[in-house]
């Protein structure tokens, strides 16, 4: 078994686990805590840094790392990163606008197909029976848990972007951190800060509005959240670093699905279509195993 493949199995449990916290939270939210989408988008991106700031005297960082950063390459690719996440948070906000959020979860996910896709066909990411097998396995799982009774809305296209452009992020963050060698944390700092200084000074004045009127306690929401999705995604570009291809990685990914599936099944006790979730587990299951040992 491939170290990555735990990695990225750590990081799912991770995502997962962050899904339910920020569900339980907001239950429990006062209106203080309640903050605009733009206002989280900020906050979420300046803590992420923070913490990647304090991170990186704990790498081998040293100043000479920041070299690298001479490369024109490079800036394009950061900015490129930058613009085309900007473009995922637009479609996937538009693709909440539908009447049953079931097949948008279901686009949002096919990011691993395009990443697969384009992996093999720009980066030389090599198709096998095996992977093709395990990805076979995995989406075909997704299918199941589509409900007979949905209806295709036309803004499930941006679901289906969403998942698009998620695989094509993927892709060029797997090729920057290798090709520039970069550490996970260092990288991770730069995409954030070069998101983050722009967005504050558009929205400064909504921002130090509402940071005037509220307390160090109303951003513990924030916080919590923005921690699990950073280390989430520190563990995903950790797992690239080590070679795992991003169509896998992606793939994988997906099973947060059926993870939550079972664990509102014991916690919640949601037991409608119990057999077929099941049967969709086992078979998401199947999958990774296969991407994972194969």
């Amino acid at each position: 078994m491939k170290l990555w493949f735990l990695v990225v199995i750590l990081a799912v449990v991770i995502l997962v686990f962050v899904t339910f916290l920020q569900s339980d939270i907001l239950k429990h939210k006062n209106e203080k805590e309640n903050f605009l989408p733009v206002e989280s988008t900020v906050f979420m991106t300046g803590i992420q840094s923070i913490i990647l700031l304090l991170l990186l005297p704990f790498t081998n960082f040293t100043l000479t790392d920041f070299e690298v950063f001479k490369s024109v390459e490079l800036w394009i690719l950061l900015l490129a990163i930058v613009i085309l996440d900007w473009l995922v948070n637009l479609s996937y906000f538009s693709s909440l606008k539908v009447k049953s959020i079931s097949l948008s979860t279901i686009f949002w996910n096919t990011s691993f197909i395009f990443s697969t896709f384009f992996g093999w066909l720009l980066l030389n990411e090599k198709m096998y029976f095996w992977k093709f097998l395990g990805l076979f396995f995995i989406f075909s799982a997704i299918l199941l848990t589509i409900k007979k009774s949905e209806e295709f809305e036309k803004n499930h296209w941006f679901a289906f972007l969403t998942g698009f452009l998620v695989g094509i992020i993927g892709l060029i963050e797997n090729y920057t951190v290798n090709k520039f060698n970069l550490s996970p944390v260092l990288y991770l700092f730069a995409a954030y800060l070069l998101t983050l200084i722009p967005m504050f000074f558009y929205y400064r004045k909504i921002i130090i509005e509402r940071l005037k009127k509220s307390k160090l306690k109303n951003f513990k929401f924030l916080i919590i959240t923005s921690t699990g999705y950073l280390f989430y995604n520190l563990l995903l570009v950790v797992a690239y670093k080590m070679g795992a291809e991003t169509g896998k990685v992606q793939a994988m990914v997906a099973f947060e699905i059926f993870l939550v599936i079972l664990v509102e099944y014991f916690y919640k006790k949601q037991k409608e279509q119990l057999w077929l979730k099941i049967f969709a587990f086992v078979l998401a299951l199947m999958g990774v195993l296969v991407l994972g040992l194969k």
